[in-house]
């Protein structure tokens, strides 16, 4: 974690996604995975992250991450 911190440090990092699927998980949840690519200073790293995460739709009908 420190490593990727020190290579973002005073850069402007742009992360770019790609869904690949979102799956119902309850009447107000999902489970959504995606792709996560990254860009630094206009240039592509060769870095590709795979992340899976749980949403709640809340009562004023915005996602809520929940882990």
């Amino acid at each position: 974690m420190v490593e990727a911190y020190k290579q973002y440090e005073g850069h402007d990092p742009k992360w770019h996604f790609k869904k690949l699927h979102i799956t119902p998980a309850s009447e107000n949840e999902v489970i959504a995975t995606f792709w996560v690519t990254f860009e630094i200073d206009e240039e592509f790293i060769d870095v590709v992250k795979l992340f899976v995460q749980r949403f709640r739709k809340e009562q004023n009908n915005e996602w809520k991450l929940m882990h």
